[in-house]
């Protein structure tokens, strides 16, 4: 074999063992993640519920890396990938997944059934952060690998289902981390800030 083919088959194996070591683990139940394997020569693209998904890889290698939401379905899903002009969907499997369960008795009535007030601003906040996720950006080499931001007990868990005064909430979407007030929070990986607020 000449040498630059050798490098480029070298290269090509190092490229699919970083992706092959950074791969979330492959859990694709709600609100876990779905790796789905892709055999295109070119980098495709894909979508998922009409939304943007990550594939990374190498040609003939690659792999889509599927959010799943806390309140996807069991069963048969499907993955819409496009080459050029060409577009193929692929089936993939969602299992069941039982989370924990939070029941909370409050007294303060409004912390359980807000005002009209306070669902104004609930109402305008859910559209800001659901235009925030919506956010796609393009990177040539992303990174899988993400760290801790803040240093801390895990106070909540994800997924976990809260009752408050046995009236059910949808499931909680993130993971809620205890550290004092001041401390320092890093980025759990790069990217770019799309919105702030409070």
């Amino acid at each position: 074999m000449r040498p630059h083919k050798l490098c480029l088959v070298l290269l090509l194996l190092v490229m699919r063992c970083t992706y092959a070591d950074t791969l979330p683990l492959f859990h694709s139940v709600p609100g876990g993640v779905a790796v789905v394997p892709l055999t295109m020569p070119e980098h495709p693209i894909g979508y998922y519920n009409n939304h943007r998904v990550m594939i990374v890889g190498s040609t003939g290698n690659w792999q889509a890396i599927i959010g799943l939401p806390l309140a996807a379905q069991p069963g048969t899903h499907k993955l819409t990938v496009k080459v050029g002009n060409n577009s193929s969907v692929y089936n993939f499997e969602v299992a069941a997944k039982q989370y924990q369960e939070s029941h909370i008795t409050i007294t303060d009535e409004r912390k359980v059934t807000p005002l009209p007030t306070d669902m104004e601003r609930i109402n305008r906040e859910i559209k800001l952060i659901q235009a925030a996720k919506a956010t796609w950006s393009e990177m040539a080499a992303p990174s899988l690998l993400l760290t801790q931001p803040v240093a801390g007990l895990y106070s909540s868990s994800y997924g976990l289902r809260r009752f408050l005064n046995n009236q059910p909430r949808d499931p909680h979407s993130g993971l809620d981390i205890a550290a004092p007030a001041g401390t320092p929070v890093q980025a759990a990986g790069p990217g770019k800030v799309v919105t702030t607020g409070e």
